[in-house]
């Protein structure tokens, strides 16, 4: 589960020139004209590129059994269950995936993806197939590898460091994966987010933590360390040009009491939005759900409440999906959600167990109207969805 506390030039001869100008002249012409045939099938190759997936889901699997993985699932007009992918990563390199899965991005101009498996400590650069063309193993002093964006042609991780001196973010570069730059940050950072060349880093302290790191990403250097109202911060998304980030604090029976907070990176202000845990941004607005979770029945049973915040007029309403869809979430084990920045398509992760063992997740799928469109069953712990643009 999560690991909660809860990315030669010379000069020719005089001779050479009199005797052999006419074959070099046939020779640099022939070399103009494969190059712009080169240039063109490449632009054709690209303009008539067909992702061979429209979405990827990333399966973290459960902490310590190396169940891990990536499947993908390719729509169809025609069949709206589509296709579903087996197991990507094992059925492209022979092996699996490993421990704890945190983290998956889409390159959509290199048609690759980028995992980190945090329990493993590795990340890797893949093919839209799942091949592994390139890794990075992390160092002790890397320690953990959790979440990965990609921007501005530079893959940025966050990693937990060690417990003396903090953790870290690194820059690593999109082709081989080397750490071009790192800067530390606090302790235990988990989610970063982007926004007016800043990234935004959540550090949780492995549950004591409080703060955001502002890294500036034109020098690659902290800027800026807010101090959040609440502590553990663990996840952080960008929407309506501000930063919502969630805090979890536990009591001393292990009840949680999450919280979403806004942080206004140009007024540099900090505003408690509502009690939360998942979030999912989708154009100005901010889908929220609220999950309480009863560890005393087994399996586990839910009690969910979903609502919708305005970034721009600052309102909280319950109008997301609609009634009907709503009343099929209300008891599920929902452990994530996101939306396509394109179609409005929401994507529900649902926990399943048989007794007290997590066994493979449901994906439920709305379309922008809230109605529901399809189930898919998918691998242990689903944490989220990545898009093919």
């Amino acid at each position: 589960m999560r690991k909660y506390i809860f990315n030669t030039r010379g000069k020719a001869s005089g001779i050479f020139f009199r005797r052999g100008i006419f074959p070099v002249l046939i020779v640099l012409t022939g070399c103009l004209f494969a190059s712009c045939d080169k240039d063109d099938d490449d632009d054709w190759r690209e303009e008539h590129y067909s992702a061979p997936w429209d979405v990827y889901f990333l399966n973290e699997g459960s902490w310590g059994l190396n169940n891990s993985g990536i499947m993908a699932w390719k729509k169809d007009p025609h069949n709206v269950t589509g296709t579903l992918s087996q197991e990507l990563y094992y059925n492209s390199n022979g092996a699996f995936l490993g421990d704890l899965a945190q983290s998956l991005v889409y390159d959509d101009d290199n048609h690759t993806l980028y995992v980190s498996v945090s329990g493993s400590r590795y990340i890797a650069k893949l093919t839209d197939q799942g091949k592994e063309l390139a890794r990075y193993s992390a160092t002790d002093i890397d320690g953990d590898p959790r979440t990965l964006l990609l921007e501005d042609g530079y893959l940025y991780a966050s990693m937990y460091g060690d417990e003396k001196d903090g953790g870290w973010v690194a820059k690593l570069d999109t082709a081989t994966l080397r750490v071009v730059d790192r800067v530390r940050v606090g302790f235990y950072p988990e989610e970063i987010a982007e926004e007016d060349n800043c990234l935004a880093v959540c550090n949780s302290g492995y549950g004591s933590g409080n703060t955001l790191s502002i890294i500036d990403l034109r020098t690659f250097k902290v800027v800026d360390e807010v101090k959040l109202p609440y502590s553990n911060p663990q996840d952080i998304v960008e929407c309506g040009d501000k930063f919502y980030c969630n805090t979890t604090e536990y009591d001393a029976n292990w009840n949680a009491v999450s919280r979403i907070v806004e942080y206004d990176i140009k007024k540099k202000q900090t505003k408690v939005v509502g009690e939360a845990f998942f979030m999912a941004p989708y154009e100005d607005k901010l889908y929220l759900v609220k999950s309480e979770t009863n560890y005393a029945t087994t399996p586990y049973t839910y009690k969910n409440s979903l609502s919708v915040y305005d970034t721009k007029t600052g309102k909280l309403t319950d109008d997301f999906l609609n009634l009907k869809s709503r009343q099929m979430l209300e008891n599920l084990g929902i452990y994530g959600i996101n939306i396509d920045p394109e179609t409005g398509e929401m994507y529900v992760f649902v926990n399943q167990q048989e007794g007290a063992q997590f066994v493979n997740s449901a994906v439920f799928i709305f379309d922008k109207r809230g109605d529901f469109k399809v189930k898919q069953v998918t691998g242990v712990l689903t944490s989220r969805a990545v898009f093919v643009d």
